[in-house]
């Protein structure tokens, strides 16, 4: 369970249970039943809601939201580009293949020793460092707030720590932790404004 504080000065804490991928859960009595949870954060990968350049399917969104809106819970969705499984690799596949987007996404690793000589696959992040990629994004939470602004009681992105190496072949390219530090302010800035 996630705790999330209202931005608004002295309103009340509200309790959202994180079901992740797990939609279902959300039909639940004990979770339905239990007026301390105000609602539900559950996850959406970005390769989901946009199946094909430029299309987007929100449709299982506004399900959720619907379905909790009737019962008196409130949605907070996570927006996942990233995994934390080399076999999971969460933006759409024709970033994949369009040599625009360099791929859209790259391994990151966790390292076995300070030399870096030892990299353990730790999943996939989408190049957010990579402005391409980044205003591909943009559209996408465009088209969130388009059909969902004033619904959702919230938006937030995935996990935003990686390593990558300092150099050699497990450095992507154009990643610094500078480019990377603004690439993520720039995704929250379009989450914002969407």
């Amino acid at each position: 369970m996630l705790a999330w504080a209202s931005l608004a000065e002295g309103a009340p804490l509200q309790h959202f249970v994180y079901f992740e991928l797990e939609r279902q859960r959300i039909h639940e009595p004990s979770f339905l039943e239990t007026p301390a949870f105000a609602g539900a954060q559950l996850k959406y990968t970005w390769r989901e809601l946009e199946p094909a350049p430029g299309v987007y399917d929100v449709q299982r969104i506004v399900d959720d939201f619907e379905f909790l809106h009737a019962r008196g819970k409130k949605l907070f969705v996570q927006i996942q580009d990233v995994s934390f499984s080399r076999d999971i690799i969460n933006v759409p596949d024709d970033l994949r293949s369009d040599p625009r987007y360099k791929g859209g996404a790259n391994l990151k690793y966790e390292f076995e020793d300070e030399a870096e000589t030892r990299p353990v696959v730790d999943g996939w992040v989408a190049r957010r460092w990579d402005p391409t990629v980044r205003e591909r994004f943009a559209k996408l939470l465009h088209a969130l707030g388009a059909r969902l602004d004033g619904k959702l009681e919230g938006i937030n992105l995935a996990e935003t720590s990686v390593g990558f190496g300092s150099k050699g072949p497990d450095h992507p390219e154009g990643f610094s932790f500078e480019t990377y530090r603004d690439g993520v302010h720039a995704m929250m800035r379009a989450a914002r404004d969407a």
